[in-house]
């Protein structure tokens, strides 16, 4: 297998690489440009590209990637103020919240606002979550979704997700990552009104965890990495608290490699190739953004309890066939569809004939297909699986 990166694969790097560290970016000859603005766009950094480059940008580029640093800004401004008039909202009614990931880690960049975000994450206490509910309504946002995991908000195209918890039983089994993240108030500064700051160390803690997870259930792209990187250089951690925490959840060496990696892309001394580093970045840069762009990936979540489960692998692939025909009420609860099922468990023999039907009503009857074969994964594709994790220092048995 060809690990070497491309050309313009290591010029799309650079170009992160000088964003992040302030440095204008020098031209270079022979780069594809039409792929360097591909992993661009599939890594959601067109902003950055434009900015870096804007000075040797091609005509036929130019365009186009004018009119999406143009759409970047704007997002970032008008989300900004919504946030903050929400904020104001909450404030006034006395719940208490604060933010992770997105606006948070957006602040770390040389330009915030070309650190693109899908949605604003707000976590409330679950006492709170119906008032905070009403309030982001009374402020004209439309609830889409609603169910265990997060509440969906939407004004025009800007989205918001009301949280009650940092993590959710679905991608989170295991009791050390619960017991964790809900402590995370424990972890919290006042900032203005009701909203708290998540102190530094927690919050890049959150940062690992969440990386871990997708890049066990669907793949990661470049940019969480790039939020890795900021958080580490410019929040100021407690080494010895961060160390403890680390090896509370067996993070030690995810965190050093991703560190590692992190280092040999963004590092001001940023050394000679590595194939083996090289072969990590050619997996990260085909998954794009949340790892949709890889096909590879759409049998992750699937493998998972596969790989991690006791047992000889028939069983394993009994129980698996059983819980993808009857799913819990734990799995079901979280779906829209079966929304009134949410604390009613005794329901549930009636949801799985309900689920039965809108197979049949919607014609998804080849979904019987898909489960049958999400039972039967051969064994080398799970050993596969399972290895890959391992060079980063996980395993799917930390889910």
């Amino acid at each position: 297998m060809n690990t070497a990166l491309t050309k313009t694969q290591r010029f799309f790097i650079r170009i992160l690489r000088d964003h992040l560290n302030q440095t204008p970016t020098e031209p270079i000859e022979e780069i594809d440009w039409p792929e360097l603005a591909e992993l661009a766009c599939k890594h959601s950094v067109n902003g950055i590209l434009y900015h870096q480059c804007r000075g040797f940008l091609p005509p036929a580029l130019y365009p186009r990637l004018t009119q999406l640093y143009a759409s970047e800004l704007y997002y970032y401004r008008n989300r900004l103020e919504i946030f903050n008039r929400l904020s104001d909202a909450l404030s006034a009614a006395g719940i208490m919240f604060y933010t992770v990931k997105g606006l948070d880690v957006a602040a770390l960049y040389p330009y915030p606002a070309l650190r693109t975000m899908g949605d604003c994450d707000i976590v409330v206490h679950t006492g709170d979550r119906e008032r905070a509910h009403d309030v982001l309504l009374e402020q004209g946002l439309e609830c889409r979704s609603a169910n265990a995991n997060e509440w969906v908000f939407h004004q025009d195209d800007f989205e918001f997700e009301l949280h009650d918890q940092l993590l959710y039983d679905e991608y989170f089994n295991k009791s050390a990552e619960r017991s964790f993240t809900e402590r995370a108030w424990e972890y919290v500064t006042p900032l203005s009104g009701t909203r708290y700051d998540l102190e530094p160390g927690f919050h890049y803690v959150f940062l690992l965890l969440h990386l871990k997870k997708h890049f066990i259930f669907q793949g990661v792209g470049i940019r969480q990495f790039m939020d890795l990187f900021e958080a580490g250089k410019k929040w100021t951690l407690d080494r010895d608290w961060l160390d403890s925490a680390l090896k509370e959840l067996h993070l030690e060496r995810f965190n050093s490699v991703c560190n590692a990696l992190t280092e040999y892309w963004f590092g001001d001394s940023a050394g000679e190739s590595r194939e083996d580093y090289d072969e990590m970045t050619r997996k990260i840069l085909d998954n794009g953004t949340f790892g949709f762009h890889d096909e590879a990936n759409e049998s992750n979540r699937r493998n998972v309890s596969l790989v991690s489960g006791r047992g000889p692998l028939w069983w394993l692939r009994i129980k698996k066939l059983i819980r993808n025909v009857f799913p819990s009420y734990k799995e079901m609860r979280y779906a829209d569809c079966y929304r009134p099922l949410d604390g009613r468990p005794w329901l549930l023999p009636v949801f799985w004939l309900y689920r039965f039907y809108r197979a049949i009503r919607y014609r998804k009857l080849d979904s019987g297909k898909r489960m049958v074969e999400d039972a039967s994964v051969s064994k080398s594709t799970l050993q596969d699986f399972e290895n890959e994790l391992k060079k980063w220092g996980i395993s799917a048995s930390d889910s």
